[in-house]
């Protein structure tokens, strides 16, 4: 599908105005365990989230194999973590989740284990006080009610939120911290499209 980047290599494009489609049907095949699904959407909190974090995700998941297909393993707000369909994902959301697999530089990452990790968190409730303290300290002057921290590690008792759990499930299951030097609870869905450790695959439709 790709070819291994090397040192130095560019990063593949993303455009979120022209990006590139692909059916499921095609591509399922191919998707494996750890990979990330970022999600743009449309609702009143999706804009709020995006708006918020500067970017054109609002949601992220990991995806896991399972037998023949694959799953998306998230925790999301008003239901709380789940494992659900990847097809019927795509079905509600079409054009709209784009698949971001770990970078070729970084073959430590240890995808089925990351996932292993997700599922487990998904044993939690949506973490909205993360979610809040994440948007205030967007905010001038109010930021300032938290210290700047770059400690990655991972110092709170709190339910995690969609990206929050992402990150953690890559560090401490998958041996790759996507945002390095930025705490698991104050990584945004879009810190992660960012990432410099993932690399866009397609988008599904």
């Amino acid at each position: 599908m790709r070819a291994a980047p090397t040192l130095g290599a560019v990063m593949a494009v993303f455009d979120v105005s022209n990006p590139h489609l692909v059916s499921l049907q095609d591509v399922e095949p191919s998707i494996e365990s750890g990979w990330i699904a970022q999600y743009r959407g449309t609702g009143f909190i999706s804009r709020w989230i995006e708006y918020g974090t500067g970017g054109c995700h609002s949601h992220s998941a990991m995806l896991r194999r399972n037998g023949g297909g694959v799953d998306v393993l998230e925790i999301r707000e008003w239901i709380g973590g789940r494992a659900t369909p990847l097809a019927s994902e795509v079905e509600r959301y079409p054009g709209m989740i784009d698949v971001f697999s770990v970078d070729k530089r970084f073959p430590e990452y240890r995808g089925p284990l990351a996932a292993r990790y997700m599922r487990l968190l998904t044993g939690n409730d949506y973490g909205y006080l993360g979610v809040l303290k994440l948007g205030l300290m967007k905010l001038p002057l109010i930021r300032r009610l938290w210290p700047f921290d770059t400690d990655d590690l991972l110092r709170t008792n709190a339910a995690p939120f969609c990206s929050h759990a992402v990150c953690a499930a890559m560090r401490l299951g998958g041996n790759v911290d996507p945002v390095p030097r930025k705490r698991d609870d104050r990584v945004s869905p879009n810190d992660l499209t960012w990432s410099c450790a993932l690399f866009y695959e397609f988008t599904l439709t």
